[in-house]
């Protein structure tokens, strides 16, 4: 633990600038966990996490949960939540088809990176059993 908090430290103090900014975005959204991913694209359209309940008949809590990765939308409602988003319902299907636990571990990944200001590949996860 002491060496990851020492090499993250070095990260961010590093003079070569923000690792994200030279995060290829098109690589990003690909392992964009779907949480993540319907937050984003919600945000991005300007609606708020009622517009989206509403629009799909399900309550607002609904909606919050699938973008913190609390609760994860039924397989069979994917295509209506893209259509509600904007996008193809294979775009949808492919952040879903990882398995839970792949998608909470690349979602804390990607959160990680994000509060500490380093690409999410640089960082590791391990979890003991």
């Amino acid at each position: 633990g002491a060496l990851a908090a020492t090499q993250l430290r070095a990260a961010i103090a590093s003079p070569r600038g923000n690792p994200l900014e030279h995060a290829s975005p098109v690589r990003a959204a690909h392992q964009e966990p779907l949480g993540i991913k319907l937050g984003r694209l919600r945000r991005e359209r300007g609606l708020t996490l009622a517009q989206v309940a509403d629009a799909l008949g399900v309550s607002k809590p609904t909606v919050w949960a699938w973008e913190k990765s609390k609760a994860r939308p039924v397989r069979d409602r994917l295509p209506q939540i893209a259509e509600v988003l904007g996008v193809s319902g294979d775009e949808l299907g492919q952040a879903a088809s990882g398995t839970n636990g792949g998608a909470l571990i690349e979602e804390c990944r990607v959160r990680i990176a994000a509060a500490h200001r380093v690409h999410p590949a640089n960082i590791r996860i391990m979890i003991e059993i």
